[in-house]
């Protein structure tokens, strides 16, 4: 039987897998269709920076994950008012 805190640790590692994924998968597509179809330069721009966000989620996430980095941080934060 799993415990609580490993069944909350495996539906984290899955939503920042599947932000991974869906962050990643646009762009190989389209490179992968950009060799039989002419895409708009522009699509790959904008799939470019969905990437970059997804990214962005990710590190966020693990940001506010780590429950020490957080509080020293909000710490560090709170001395600067």
């Amino acid at each position: 039987r799993m415990s609580r805190r490993d069944i909350h640790l495996l539906r984290h590692m899955i939503i920042m897998f599947l932000i991974f994924i869906g962050g990643w998968t646009p762009l190989y597509a389209l490179f992968a269709i950009q060799s039989q179809v002419l895409a708009n330069p522009m699509l790959s721009k904008c799939f470019t920076i969905w990437c970059q966000l997804a990214f962005l989620c990710d590190i966020i996430d693990l940001y506010l994950y780590n429950h020490e980095l957080r509080n020293y941080l909000k710490t560090m934060f709170c001395r600067c008012l």
